[in-house]
């Protein structure tokens, strides 16, 4: 058996070199772009894994308003109050649960600055409906409330008689509002993803007014119109 040459080369000097090459010096080159590869696709692993935790664990509840439709206006001789019954629906974007403590509406007429404050006390359409008791609403992770809730002129304590707001035929400008109570298991993490609950302004036109009627139990039906997002509306939560 003859041992096998190895190819090699002088140096200018005379001295000669070996130039057959290692196979680890052949490789180093494909193995760092493999590692650089490795490292960029743990990243975005470990991104989608943060995110996919916020939304399923750690996002908080985010409710949210629409209103729609017709609401009504009645007076309710017996407790002598001014009545709105608006319907309304509550979205919790939020994965987390919402809870709904109170509900606050108030009302002006177009272009004047005096207005009253009225405060959810029952659910349902009208006097000759059925009221019931307004409570706390409790919404899940991504569902939804959707009900009439029945509104009542707040009474300063000690006042008199409080002057009706509405008394006559005109446009009214609302706000509503949301007061919440977060789910606060996660508390320490209650500063980062903190949610202030939107409000919603809108107007509706009282198409006609008689005392008499309104006396008698009859409500008067108004279209809303122009829901949008208002923080600057009297009520709003800050």
């Amino acid at each position: 058996m003859t041992d096998d040459k190895i190819a090699v080369a002088p140096y200018r000097d005379g001295r000669r070199r070996d130039t057959k090459q290692t196979p680890d010096a052949a490789t180093m080159p494909a193995h760092r772009e493999a590692g650089r590869w490795g490292i960029i696709i743990s990243m975005i692993a470990l991104l989608l894994s943060c995110v996919s935790l916020y939304e399923t664990v750690l996002k908080q509840a985010k409710p949210a308003i629409y209103i729609s439709g017709v609401m009504r206006y009645w007076r309710d001789s017996r407790e002598g109050s001014e009545v709105f019954a608006l319907p309304i629906t509550i979205a919790n974007h939020g994965m987390r649960d919402a809870v709904i403590t109170s509900i606050s509406l108030s009302a002006e007429k177009r272009g004047q600055a005096v207005h009253g404050s009225f405060t959810s006390a029952y659910f349902g359409e009208g006097p000759e409906a059925t009221l019931k008791l307004f409570s706390p609403i409790s919404i899940e992770g991504h569902r939804s409330f959707a009900g009439t809730v029945t509104f009542y002129r707040d009474k300063p304590k000690g006042a008199g008689a409080v002057i009706p707001l509405v008394g006559a035929s005109d446009i009214y400008v609302f706000c509503v509002a949301i007061q919440t109570e977060l789910s606060a298991d996660w508390s320490i993490f209650s500063p980062l993803f903190h949610f202030r609950p939107l409000v919603v302004e809108f107007q509706a036109e009282l198409p006609w007014f008689d005392r008499s009627a309104l006396e008698s139990g009859q409500t008067i039906p108004m279209r809303i119109e122009d829901a949008k997002r208002n923080d600057n509306c009297p009520g709003s939560v800050k």
